[in-house]
C-alpha cells in the first residue's frame, strides 16, 4: 500500500492508502528547524510557519480558516529542530482540496507587512510564555546543556532579539534559502481515492536550490550542571546520557531500555522513585533521535528538601541497570509494550503519515509494521549490554540540568 513517487518539480510525494478508512492526512514537510539556523535567523523556521497561516495570494487568513471549517476539516503546523510540517486532517472526498490549500500556503504565502509586525508580538508573548514554564524553560537549559555550542542545543522558537528583528526581507530570503524542491517531502496516508492531487503538486514552482546549510561544529559530549532559578515550590531537574541516532542499529535496544527504565507506570524509576518512595509525582524517562545523534533523559519533579534522597534514588537504578542490566522477564515484557504502543498507535493515520516519512528521511525506504516487529523480537540481552555500555559509560557520566527555588543548586552540589 506504500508508494513513492519523485514528481518533475523535484518534490518527494510519499503515500499509504489504507482503504478501510474514511480520511486522510496531508503532510507537506519542509527539511528546516533550528539546528539549520545561523544565529541571526535563530527561530526563523518556527516563526515563518506562524506566517504561512496569514494569507496568499489568493487567500485571506479568514479565508483559509474558513474553507477548513467548512469541510469539517482540521489544519496545523509544527516546527522541529530538523523540520517543519504542514498537514491538514480531512475526508477523503476533500483530499484533492486539502492538497491544493497546503500547495496555496507553502508556495504563494505573501508575509504581509502588517501581519508580520502582528505576529511578531505573538512570537515574543510565546517566548515569556515558555520561559515561565519551568518545564520549558528546563527543556532549553538542558539541551544547551547537552550540546555546548551546538545548533541542537539552541531553542525551536529563538529569542527576543532575533525575532525583534524580523523584517519582511530577511524572512523571504529564509524562505526563499529553505523552501526549495530538495527540501520538501508531501506525504498523504488514509483513504486515497484516485492520484489527482499529483497535478496540483506538479505545479509547484519551487526552485531547485544549490544553497549550502552552515557548517556544524561536532557534539562535544561535556558533562556539565547547569541551573535556573525561579520563584517555584518544586525543583524540576533533568539527567542526560548519550542515546542513539534515529538510523543506529541500536534503536531497537533504546525502546527497551526506555521502557524498562522509566517509559511507564510499572518502570523501575516510577516504581522505585514515586510508588516506593513516595519522593515524587512525575517521574519518567525518553529518548530522542536525531539524524546523526540522539538522548536519553529523565525528568522529575519533587520538593526542594526531597531532591537530594530524589536524585540519589534516580541514579541507583540508572547504576543498577548499567551493572546487573534488565531481566529476561524485563525484556520480554518492554517487548510486548512497545509492539503493543505502536500497534495502538498505528490506527491512528497521522501517526503512519510521520512514519513513513521519517522512515524515508531516514532511510530512504518504508519499513512495514511486521518487520518492525521482528526486529523488536530478535533484540537479545547482549543487545541491551552493548546499549548500556555506550550510554552510562565506564563511570555513569551524566548531563545535568534543573530549575527551581533560589539556592536549591546547593542541594545537589554533591552529585
Amino acid at each position: 500500500m506504500f508508494r513513492k513517487t519523485v514528481l518533475d518539480n523535484g518534490v518527494r510525494v510519499l503515500t499509504e492508502r489504507i482503504p478501510h478508512v474514511s480520511s486522510a492526512v496531508i503532510g507537506f514537510w519542509v527539511e528546516t528547524g533550528s539546528r539549520y539556523e545561523d544565529a541571526s535567523d535563530a527561530g526563523y523556521s518556527h516563526f515563518l510557519e506562524h506566517m504561512m497561516f496569514k494569507g496568499t495570494k489568493k487567500r485571506s487568513a479568514r479565508d483559509i480558516a474558513s474553507q477548513i471549517d467548512k469541510i469539517g476539516a482540521h489544519i496545523n503546523a509544527a516546527t522541529n529542530k530538523e523540520y517543519t510540517i504542514y498537514f491538514i486532517h480531512a475526508m477523503a472526498d476533500h483530499l484533492n482540496f486539502g492538497v491544493e490549500m497546503l500547495a496555496d500556503i507553502v508556495r504563494n504565502s505573501v508575509f504581509d507587512k502588517t501581519e508580520l509586525e502582528r505576529e511578531k508580538k505573538v512570537v515574543l508573548e510565546e517566548i515569556k510564555m515558555y520561559e515561565d514554564s519551568p518545564e520549558d524553560s528546563l527543556g532549553d537549559l538542558f539541551m544547551r546543556t547537552f550540546f555546548p555550542g551546538h545548533p541542537l542545543g539552541k531553542p525551536i522558537i529563538g529569542n527576543e532579539k532575533t525575532i525583534g528583528l524580523i523584517n519582511r526581507d530577511r524572512l523571504c530570503s529564509f524562505f526563499d534559502r529553505n523552501y526549495h524542491a530538495s527540501n520538501l517531502t508531501v506525504s498523504i496516508a488514509g483513504r486515497i481515492p484516485s492520484d489527482k492531487f499529483l497535478k496540483d503538486i506538479e505545479r509547484l514552482r519551487l526552485p531547485r536550490s544549490t544553497v549550502s546549510r552552515p557548517v556544524e561544529p561536532p557534539v562535544r559530549l561535556e558533562f556539565d550542571r547547569k541551573h535556573g532559578e525561579k520563584d517555584i515550590q518544586q525543583v524540576h531537574f533533568m539527567i542526560g546520557f548519550p542515546g542513539v541516532s534515529a538510523a543506529e542499529e541500536l534503536r531497537y535496544p533504546m525502546y527497551v531500555l526506555n521502557a524498562v527504565l522509566g517509559g511507564g507506570i510499572s518502570s523501575r524509576l516510577f516504581q522505585e522513585i514515586r510508588e516506593k518512595r513516595g519522593l515524587c509525582y512525575s517521574v519518567q524517562s525518553f529518548q530522542i533521535s536525531y539524524i546523526d545523534t540522539g538522548t536519553l533523559q529523565i525528568y522529575c519533579a519533587t520538593d526542594v528538601k526531597k531532591i537530594a534522597k530524589t536524585l540519589e534514588a534516580v541514579l541507583k537504578v540508572c547504576r543498577g541497570i548499567k551493572t546487573d542490566l534488565i531481566t529476561n522477564k524485563e525484556l520480554r515484557e518492554a517487548k510486548e509494550q512497545i509492539k503493543g504502543q505502536l500497534s495502538l498507535a498505528s490506527e491512528n493515520i497521522e501517526f503512519l503519515m510521520n512514519r513513513m516519512t521519517m522512515q524515508d528521511r531516514v532511510f530512504g525506504k518504508y519499513i512495514a509494521m511486521d518487520q518492525m516487529f521482528k526486529q523488536i523480537d530478535a533484540i537479545r540481552m547482549k543487545d541491551i549490554e552493548r546499549l548500556a555500555a555506550k550510554v552510562f559509560g565506564k563511570n555513569l557520566d551524566y548531563h545535568f540540568a534543573s530549575v527551581g527555588p533560589k539556592g536549591h543548586a546547593k542541594s545537589v552540589a554533591k552529585f
